[in-house]
């Protein structure tokens, strides 16, 4: 019994049927998504602006100690705490404001029945001590400050504490925030009751009597 012979075909033709196979494919393709797309309502490709942040002010004599002494420009010179302490660091060290004989004199203290080293590292006076013994830098007062104040601190974080510059919307410029130093004065943080030096200006009734005549 004889065998029909196989018929081969040569390589290129099978390469090119391939190729129009998977043309027809996808011109299949994009004419059923082009469809879709068509049912789809057009949405406009809309840019959002970048978003800025939030920058917590620092105050640059944060952690000095005002000498008295002006610079060429009346600036403040200032001196940091451990420049002098560095040669005071061993024991007996002062516990409130009333052991001050030398150094600091005259020096008031009201934030509670505390000690200096409830808050300050009595061995590097540079650094804060938290309650847990740990060090953090003076620039981190806020940690300090938030264990005791709580409320403060939940107030602070939700924005309605503490004052700040700039945009509540972050899209649309930076924000600038305060921390506690920057409008406590941390031995003595209850605000000072003093007299304001002028009322503010009233446009009614301060407003000018019109010519020939009196206010009704």
């Amino acid at each position: 019994m004889e065998t029909q012979p196989k018929t081969r075909i040569p390589w290129p033709q099978v390469a090119s049927v391939a190729a129009i196979a998977l043309l027809g494919l996808g011109l299949a393709a994009a004419v059923a998504r082009g469809a879709t797309d068509a049912a789809q309502p057009a949405v406009q490709a809309e840019k959002m602006p970048e978003h800025h942040g939030t920058v917590i002010h620092v105050k640059p004599d944060v952690g000095t100690l005002d000498t008295g002494k002006r610079g060429p420009q009346g600036q403040v010179i200032s001196a940091p705490c451990g420049s002098c302490h560095k040669q005071h660091s061993t024991p007996p060290f002062a516990r409130s404001a009333e052991d001050l004989k030398e150094f600091h004199a005259g020096f008031r203290f009201k934030h509670g029945n505390i000690a200096c080293g409830a808050c300050h590292d009595l061995q590097d006076r540079d650094q804060l001590r938290l309650a847990d013994d740990r060090r953090i830098s003076m620039s981190s007062v806020i940690e300090l400050c938030s264990q005791c104040h709580g409320p403060q601190a939940r107030d602070y974080a939700h924005g309605a504490h503490g004052g700040m510059n700039g945009y509540w919307d972050l899209r649309r410029g930076d924000r600038v925030r305060n921390v506690c130093v920057d409008c406590h004065n941390p031995h003595v943080p209850a605000y000072p009751q003093f007299a304001p030096v002028q009322r503010p200006g009233d446009r009614f009734l301060d407003a000018p009597a019109p010519a020939g005549g009196h206010h009704e």
